[in-house]
């Protein structure tokens, strides 16, 4: 996939293949977050460091490339949300921390499709024991 530019996109600069990719992949919330190409560029550069290259001419694995660019969007959505909380006054109530608990789900989501190209993952099956019965009558038998 070789970088090249197109024309300014909603008057955010030129942008290259994958940065395109991101807008386009976060649709509304890439404008909701004010991301410019200068910060998808910047979450493109995160994406090839995860694939382990310099360029976008050098990520030849598309559905690799495009995993990992999720990845590396939802982290900076994340990121940019971890600000964000609720609170309540004079009655009303305003939950903003809302849209960084479902950045947080997302990239859980992503991350299980990437899982797969991320250079440290591994992958562990196991059984995690609350010790909790569900059959027993109260929790202290």
């Amino acid at each position: 996939m070789g970088e090249w530019e197109t024309t300014p996109l909603h008057n955010r600069g030129k942008m290259t293949v994958f940065t395109a990719y991101v807008d386009s992949y976060m649709g509304a919330l890439s404008s909701d977050m004010a991301w410019d190409a200068t910060k998808l560029g910047f979450i493109v550069a995160e994406a090839l460091d995860l694939y382990g290259v310099d360029s976008e001419s050098e990520a030849t694995d598309n559905t690799k490339a495009h995993a990992l660019l999720k990845v590396a969007a939802w982290q900076q959505y994340v990121i940019d949300t971890t600000g964000d909380f609720s609170y309540s006054a004079d009655g009303e109530s305003y939950q903003r921390n809302q849209a960084h608990e479902n950045g947080m789900k997302m990239l859980s989501l992503v991350m299980r499709e990437a899982l797969q190209y991320l250079p440290d993952a591994e992958i562990e099956i196991g059984n995690f024991d609350l010790g909790l019965n569900p059959y027993a009558r109260s929790q202290k038998e």
